[in-house]
């Protein structure tokens, strides 16, 4: 539609007057109220979508290149302000010019980013092959689930031939339910015939951030929605990847980029994710039988995977990395990793966050790379430790293993109301709304109990050297009337990647009434990791905008 446009006019106006309840919740960038241009007295409300207004001309005599305007209104008085500017002299200067190209996918809007944004890499440009998309599961998460052995009984039942139709419905009734383009019955008589179960198919999966649940995994269509044969190819043991997507219509919450060991699912950020692996292997051959069968149907015949991996780095990047002198990024998955974990070191400096905001919401986040190899290689290393933060399937000393850092040490804590132990066979229902069952069994969060306080004493002696990166307020999020996690410091309560609020999106599918069950000791332990986790995090974002700020001063000058 935008590239209609410009081919058709040659003049083109636009106020976007926001007042998006779905993008900025309403809010100026400054967070005050921004409603909507349609709220009146009568209707405060006005309309949940954020609008704009544009004028188009077309003249007789084309121009070569269009020109486009555009402009924010923002607040409460936007309507008055767009009235009072139309009888001014000099309208024009009252828009800036925006540049709608390929590289911002013809963005009518200003992008306010730096000045170099543009001239980086985009991350499809480091890969050796286009991005993977992710996996599509969508049969209302049978195929998915928080117990393991659950989804083993489950499966297991699935796959006995000598188990009838009728036998599921009565036993297992979720794994005869219809949905998009699929008629369960068809699909298991299909399945079973060609496959049978594996145990091997049973493996973590990446549904949010900070969320691995299990999966059964099968190539075999239509059991899963989309199974991604490819995809799947590329998930051995020992592969990790990275995990971004092409834009978003929101405004940017959080870093657009995760790091996962496990397969990821199409939601495991807000929307259009794209997995990138940092080692590929071969698809050719024929060796396993279901991807065969699976890309046999795609139109790919003759699969099997290759046992050498290799870096998932493209051409350009190989001759960049030689040019630093690493000349042989397939010799081991450490060297594979250097420009992906660089990658990360990048993708969560706030400063670089902030200052390219429009340019990452756009598109695929674009990086710069540094043009000498000491750089490339400590940013890589900052990199690593986000990595290993983010991935609740790794251990991190000091923060989830061993004797906690004395900062970390009192974030978290898993407490009683009053005096007393808590037990965890009585006292672990979560049970404060945090979460209910919306329309076709999607999940909607709740506000759930939240206290917020100023630091004990103890609490801010521990973190007095730390105080602004973590939260100058801190909270009591409840599980119960009884227990709770005591002292969740603000920034960590409300950190948000690709989108979603971390821990309260966690805390929102594991509502009593949703999970069937208390939850487990070791499921409350993990949301008080998650937060120290999400600590350590912050606690690095001084080394991160340093390394960024090192990076943008000595910038290689990538051509694509």
């Amino acid at each position: 539609m935008r590239q209609r446009f410009l081919n058709e006019f040659d003049y083109l106006w636009f106020d976007c007057m926001n007042g998006s309840s779905r993008g900025t919740g309403k809010l100026t960038p400054t967070g005050e109220p921004d409603p909507s241009v349609f709220s009146t007295e009568y209707n405060r409300e006005g309309i949940r979508v954020g609008t704009a207004i544009s004028l188009m001309v077309r003249q007789e005599n084309r121009s070569q290149t269009p020109t486009v305007r555009f402009r924010h209104f923002w607040g409460a008085n936007k309507r008055a302000n767009l009235l009072s500017g139309l009888g001014n002299q000099n309208f024009d200067e009252q828009y800036k010019i925006s540049q709608p190209n390929r590289e911002n996918r013809l963005s009518f809007r200003l992008l306010e980013t730096s000045k170099a944004y543009l001239s980086w890499a985009a991350l499809a440009d480091l890969s050796d092959r286009p991005p993977f998309r992710a996996f599509i599961e969508a049969r209302r998460g049978v195929l998915i689930d928080i117990e393991k052995s659950e989804l083993e009984r489950r499966m297991q039942l699935y796959f006995d031939s000598t188990v009838t139709w009728k036998d599921i419905k009565e036993q297992q009734p979720e794994l005869t339910e219809d949905a998009a383009r699929f008629d369960a019955e068809k699909a298991r008589k299909k399945v079973i015939a060609v496959d049978n179960y594996s145990q091997k198919h049973i493996r973590r999966y990446t549904v949010r951030p900070f969320e691995n649940r299990w999966c059964y995994h099968s190539t075999i269509r239509p059991l899963w929605n989309e199974p991604r044969p490819e995809l799947w190819a590329q998930c051995w043991v020992g592969n990790k990847f990275l995990v971004t997507r092409l834009k978003t219509e929101k405004e940017a919450k959080g870093s657009p980029i995760y790091f996962s060991s496990a397969l990821v699912d199409y939601q495991a950020i807000a929307r259009n994710v794209s997995v990138f692996p940092l080692q590929l292997r071969s698809v050719q051959g024929n060796s396993d039988a279901a991807v065969a069968e699976q890309l046999k149907i795609d139109g790919i015949s003759d699969i099997a995977i290759e046992a050498t991996a290799r870096a998932n780095l493209s051409p350009v990047v190989r001759t960049y990395l030689a040019e630093l002198g690493i000349t042989d990024p397939d010799t081991d998955a450490e060297t594979a990793a250097l420009i992906w974990m660089h990658v990360l070191a990048i993708g969560y400096s706030p400063a670089y966050l902030e200052e390219n905001a429009d340019g990452i919401r756009e598109n695929f986040p674009r990086i710069p790379l540094p043009d000498n190899r000491e750089t490339l290689i400590a940013s890589a290393n900052l990199g690593r430790q986000i990595a290993a933060l983010l991935d609740p399937e790794t251990p991190v000393t000091g923060v989830t293993s061993g004797k906690p850092r004395p900062e970390l040490k009192a974030i978290a804590v898993v407490s009683r109301v009053g005096t007393g132990n808590l037990d965890p066979n009585t006292d672990f229902a979560l049970t404060a709304g945090w979460g209910y069952a919306g329309q076709n069994g999607v999940t909607m969060p709740g506000r759930g109990k939240v206290i917020d306080r100023a630091y004990t004493s103890e609490e801010q002696s521990a973190i007095a050297q730390v105080i602004e990166q973590l939260g100058t307020a801190t909270h009591d999020i409840y599980l119960n009337d009884i227990a709770y996690w005591k002292n969740i410091p603000d920034r960590v309560w409300n950190y948000t990647i690709g989108g979603y609020q971390v821990i309260k999106k966690w805390l929102s599918y594991r509502e009593q009434k949703l999970l069937g069950r208390s939850l487990k000791a070791e499921e409350v332990t993990e949301v008080m990791n998650m937060a120290r986790r999400i600590a350590a995090i912050l606690l690095l974002e001084p080394q991160l905008d340093a390394n960024y700020e090192t990076v943008k001063q000595s910038t290689y000058p990538w051509v694509s």
